[in-house]
């Protein structure tokens, strides 16, 4: 779990993540209108369908009463010629009345009998022509007037009859019912094709004199119609019979399979409406509708395509997603050229943060924004960057920049730990500050600190303290050096070097010199903050800062410039020369101490 907490936090621009935003609700919201947009299209269309399905099975049933309407009021007016006549007589009015009829193209044959065996009959098949079967001297004969293109008479044939109508389906339930009969679709011999016979009877008031008329539809007509309907819906239409058969249907492609089938049996099922799934075609919409013709019971199946049903709303849907993703495109172009003017101001607030906390405040903060927000941030990091250069001047940097980085809250308390510290003191400096007025003191003894805190905090150290003209420094705290001893006695003999140069220029101006004297010393110290809960100071107590300091003091004793312990001068080993000096009981210690110091150094100490 540490692992995980301990994590970089993963962070991504304003620009970024403006643009990603309005992006994502520009995604959405266009995502959810274009869904809403083909849903209704959806809903549109499927209303649409279900009104223009209705629409079309409406009109395919009335032609098809219109059809069987006019075909039995054909076959009533032939009736009605012969109501007065109590046999079948074969008379001008009556041949040219089916000559007439015979020219509709879905009639096939048109005949009357009577219960005597007479009868006459128009028929296209195999060729136009009347027929009539009459009684003569006995025997049955059949006379066949073959018509031209006119309906005129061209040839005429008799023989002897072997066909009776008295025999036939038609007639015998039509006279059995005493009412209309329509037989079920079968194919007529003649031609094969598809079609159903209708037939019409008529009694005398004995009821024992009969005739009948009847009729041989073809159902090419009802075909041609129905597909001119079917290309209005954009599907097919099927006309089942009450056993399942098909009657009559549009289509003649991949939708006359197996599939005309499984929708009547979703018929028999109870179901009027739904969906039939396919696999390897689109799914079907079907719409069914129960038709009553005489003693039979049809159904009118009406089948769309979903493909065909829903192409405009997914065409419109995919169009609306093309315009949508140009807008967004266009938005999101738009969007960052405003995110990236947003953010400008933005980005630079948060360089300059950056900038603070690794203690530069060399950098001016503009105040010049229009945004009020981002105006109260620069207002308010300006006063910040104020304050940590102020701030980082009273303490070390590098315990600032620790302070900075860690994240922690800083809290009283120290740590032991082994540290070099240094001790530097100007000699006779109350007499030089009683030469000069306060603002020259203060103006020269800057200049100086300026000098020594350059040098001791380019090699490492750390800056305690000033006392007066003094400076307190230490290496190997807030943060761990490598070499520290070998840092300080690096830092002393650049600055002899630079103090010499230095007081050099001042006795040039007529300035007394700042000499300097130096004490090192390397042991344990107790280092952190130390203070109250109001006010804390970072800083080093411990017997090595007294050392230290007696060791700068002595320097007067012995004319030397820097002292440093034998605890310095182990641990330089022969990386740097010095020189023994004596062993002394400094004061407040009862142990003697060897002190060494360092020759003058070389012009290149410093390089």
């Amino acid at each position: 779990m540490s692992a995980i907490k301990n994590l970089p936090h993963r962070t991504r621009s304003f620009t970024f993540n403006q643009v990603m935003l309005f992006a994502t609700l520009t995604i959405l919201v266009g995502s959810l209108i274009i869904l809403f947009n083909y849903s209704q299209s959806h809903r549109s269309a499927l209303q649409l369908s279900e009104q223009l399905t209705e629409q079309i099975t409406e009109n395919v049933a009335a032609r098809l009463s219109q059809h069987f309407s006019q075909s039995a009021s054909h076959l009533r007016t032939l009736l009605a010629l012969e109501s007065d006549s109590s046999r079948l007589e074969k008379t001008p009015q009556l041949e040219r009345l089916m000559k007439e009829r015979l020219s509709n193209r879905y009639i096939s044959s048109i005949y009357l009998a009577d219960s005597e065996g007479r009868y006459f009959q128009a028929r296209q098949h195999p060729e136009p022509s009347l027929r009539h079967l009459a009684p003569v001297q006995g025997q049955r004969v059949e006379i066949i007037e073959y018509l031209d293109e006119d309906l005129n008479t061209r040839i005429i044939e008799s023989r002897l009859a072997e066909h009776d109508p008295l025999l036939q389906d038609w007639y015998l339930q039509a006279v059995d019912r005493r009412n209309p009969f329509m037989s079920s679709v079968y194919r007529f011999d003649q031609t094969e094709q598809r079609g159903i016979t209708l037939s019409v009877p008529l009694f005398d008031d004995s009821g024992l004199r009969i005739k009948v008329a009847g009729m041989d539809i073809t159902l090419d007509a009802l075909q041609r119609y129905m597909q001119r309907q079917a290309e209005i819906l954009g599907g097919e239409l099927v006309l089942y019979d009450n056993n399942g058969s098909i009657v009559v249907t549009s289509c003649d492609g991949t939708l006359c399979s197996d599939n005309l089938q499984q929708v009547y049996r979703l018929y028999q099922q109870g179901s009027q409406r739904g969906t039939l799934p396919l696999e390897k075609e689109s799914d079907l919409l079907y719409s069914l509708r129960e038709l009553r013709f005489g003693q039979h019971g049809w159904m009118l199946a009406a089948l769309i395509p979903e493909d065909v049903l829903f192409a405009p709303a997914r065409a419109t849907a995919r169009h609306s997603m093309l315009v949508s993703f140009v807008i967004l495109l266009v938005f999101i172009a738009l969007v960052y050229v405003l995110a990236r003017r947003m953010g400008r101001p933005i980005a630079e607030l948060a360089w300059q943060a950056k900038e603070l906390k690794a203690l530069n405040t060399s950098f001016t903060i503009p105040t010049n924004s229009d945004i009020t927000e981002i105006h109260m941030a620069q207002d308010a990091l300006n006063s910040l960057k104020n304050g940590m250069s102020a701030f980082s001047r009273y303490i070390p940097k590098t315990l600032v920049r620790q302070l900075i980085e860690s994240g922690v809250e800083t809290r009283i308390g120290g740590e032991e730990k082994m540290l070099v510290v240094m001790f530097t003191d100007i000699e006779n400096f109350t007499s030089i500050s009683e030469q000069l007025s306060p603002a020259e003191l203060t103006e020269q003894l800057s200049e100086y600190f300026e000098l020594m805190s350059t040098t001791i905090m380019n090699n490492a150290g750390t800056i305690d303290k000033y006392i007066g003209d003094a400076v307190l420094a230490f290496w190997g705290a807030p943060l761990e050096v490598e070499h520290p001893v070998h840092r300080a006695v690096t830092s002393a003999q650049m600055l002899m070097r630079k103090l010499k140069a230095y007081n050099a220029e001042r006795e040039a101006l007529g300035l007394p010199p700042f000499h300097t004297r130096i004490g090192i010393h390397y042991g344990k110290t107790l280092v952190g903050n130390i203070g109250s809960s109001e006010r804390i100071n970072y800083t080093i107590l411990g017997d090595a800062v007294n050392l230290a300091a007696r060791l700068e003091s002595i320097n007067k004793e012995y004319g030397t410039q820097v002292l440093v312990s034998e605890a310095v001068q182990q641990q330089l080993g022969n990386d740097i020369a010095t020189r023994y000096i004596d062993e002394v009981q400094l004061r407040g210690r009862s142990e003697t101490t060897r002190i060494y110091t360092l020759d003058e150094p070389e012009e290149n100490t410093d390089s």
